[in-house]
């Protein structure tokens, strides 16, 4: 059994999600201490207890320490069990961290296998499900992952209610990806996308976000799109790519919300990321 410290560093839950994930690909049991110690809300939460589950059943894993506000966890797998699963977040919660648990154990799995998540696509202090689709999954297609992400709705804060449905092709033969250096000016296309709330506010987002790359001297594609979703909400992604590298930028909105916030903030950060 590999014991792990998960308070060290960053100390959230980003350790957990990946010690699950690699445990359950190895075979190997972990014990987890100082689960998200330094937090102000210590311990697992219930969308980690959600993760611990969800992979709990895909792999028949025995788990001691699965409660609210545990800041220890051991975690036994059996084998990974390719298949149809469907999980709830519950209200909010990241479907898209939930994923983080899954994906690389279903990917080496020895069939395809259908998650379906329910709770929260775009919230704070995660990355949305545009990200997923646009960034990450074309990233590890490059590494033999094969996958694919459909939202059926959209999840906002407070309420969630999102839907997200992955497709995993499973059998992977994984592969190294050097990306050493960025080359080129990059090419920028994004979203800006509105549930429940008035179409001038995706509009407003987008002329705010290209008239600010523009300054800065680059040019955009952005796309509008009204969004399914249980809560009002908004949301502003940029995604940027040169021959090499690529990265992702999200704003959140909500009724009320400073549009020339979200739009600065999104737009700033891959600015940041261009050079």
């Amino acid at each position: 059994m590999i014991h792990i410290d998960a308070d060290r560093g960053e100390g959230g839950g980003q350790v957990l999600r990946t010690a699950l994930a690699l445990s359950a690909v190895r075979g190997v049991p972990i014990r987890l201490s100082g689960i998200r110690a330094r937090r102000k809300a210590p311990g697992l939460r219930a969308q980690h207890l959600t993760a611990v589950g969800a992979l709990a059943q895909i792999c028949d894993a025995e788990v001691q320490g699965a409660g609210l506000g545990s800041c220890e966890l051991t975690f036994a797998p059996g084998a990974v069990r390719a298949g149809q699963y469907h999980f709830d977040v519950g209200t909010a919660g990241s479907t898209a961290l939930t994923l983080q648990a899954l994906l690389l154990p279903l990917a080496v799995a020895g069939g395809p296998s259908r998650i379906v998540l329910t709770g929260g696509t775009h919230v704070p202090w995660s990355p949305p499900t545009d990200y997923l689709q646009a960034i990450l999954l074309p990233r590890l297609a490059q590494m033999g992952i094969g996958a694919e992400a459909t939202v059926e709705r959209c999840g906002f804060y407070p309420r969630g209610g999102g839907r997200l449905v992955v497709d995993i092709a499973g059998g992977a033969a994984l592969s190294s990806l050097t990306l050493a250096y960025r080359s080129g000016h990059p090419s920028i296309r994004g979203l800006s996308g509105t549930a429940g709330l008035p179409t001038t506010v995706a509009s407003r987002q987008r002329a705010l976000a290209l008239e600010r790359l523009g300054q800065a001297g680059y040019r955009a594609e952005i796309e509008i799109r009204e969004l399914r979703a249980v809560d009002p909400g908004s949301l502003l992604f940029l995604a940027a790519r040169d021959e090499v590298g690529s990265g992702g930028f999200t704003g959140l909105g909500a009724p009320g919300a400073d549009l020339e916030r979200v739009a600065a903030e999104t737009v700033d950060a891959l600015l940041e990321f261009a050079g």
